[in-house]
């Protein structure tokens, strides 16, 4: 499959702001709840995102942003389809370019798929309205 090849999908068919919350590098290695599944964004140094102020003040200066859904609507399909546990799979959003993301399921086996476009907006939309750390 080349890039030119991959389908853009809408990411709240897959990931929903009230099922995500990010947490803290450093929390990363911490048990997550039984139904969730680690998320990784990865931003580009000159993100479009960094402008948008969609981002809580503290991952304003971050490259990686970490957090966790819990499986719901599409998200479980992919899950059931593959027969995948949440413990099974990680989600990778990786910024492409300006006006996209790259949404990759990497699976415990190193499997790769699937792999979707997002729009940068939703991933906008995202952090803007998802769980954030409570700090002060």
């Amino acid at each position: 499959m080349t890039y030119s090849d991959v389908p853009r999908v809408s990411l709240t068919d897959y990931i929903k702001c009230d099922k995500f919350r990010t947490i803290l590098a450093e929390c990363r290695d911490l048990p997550c709840g039984v139904a969730e599944i680690p998320v990784t964004m990865e931003l580009k140094k000159n993100s479009a995102l960094y402008a948008e102020n969609c981002m809580a003040d503290c991952f304003r200066d971050e490259k990686v942003v970490y957090g966790f859904v819990t499986s719901d609507g599409k998200l479980s399909g992919v899950l059931d389809e593959r027969k995948l546990g949440c413990r099974d799979v990680e989600i990778l959003l990786n910024e492409w370019d300006k006006t996209s993301f790259l949404m990759i399921f990497r699976q415990s086996d190193g499997t790769e798929e699937p792999i979707y476009f997002v729009d940068t907006a939703d991933i906008s939309g995202l952090l803007k309205n998802c769980r954030n750390p409570n700090i002060e």
